[in-house]
């Protein structure tokens, strides 16, 4: 008959218990680094966006970082379960006006009929969601 090589490896006491305390000691690596990691709050934070500057028709934004994960799902929900995570602008600016343009307040895309720069707001915004996920809004 064929011996069985697929048992577990059966370790003794002494074995196991340096295996615990290497896994303990890399447990409390792991958190001390977590915690001298940490950075500023990015919750809140606003920026200023000047469009169509030097026209006539120029306009300030003001954005506020809604928070990582409301900045997620709005990526979310305007790229769907799209694979290669296309954006559709369209549902991208819906979210954006709701949570993250906060002066002038904006209710509707309709706002972009008679201004101009909607790409342009698009891709500030975007860069600015983007920033906050990343941890590097300034």
């Amino acid at each position: 008959m064929a011996e069985n090589n697929n048992k577990p490896e059966i370790l003794n006491e002494d074995e196991n218990a340096k295996k615990a305390l290497a896994a303990h000691k890399q447990q409390t690596e792991n958190a001390k680094s977590a915690k001298s990691s940490t950075i500023e709050n990015m919750l809140g934070k606003t920026k200023v966006i000047k469009i169509g500057e030097g026209t006539d028709h120029g306009y300030s934004l003001t954005l506020r970082y809604p928070g990582v994960a409301r900045a997620m799902q709005i990526e979310d929900i305007a790229s769907g379960a799209n694979a290669y995570k296309t954006i559709a602008v369209s549902l991208f600016m819906e979210e954006v006006i709701k949570d993250v343009i906060v002066s002038p307040k904006i209710s509707s895309l309709d706002f972009w009929n008679n201004h101009v720069g909607l790409a342009e707001v698009f891709d500030q915004t975007l860069s600015f969601l983007e920033a906050g996920i990343n941890g590097d809004l300034k």
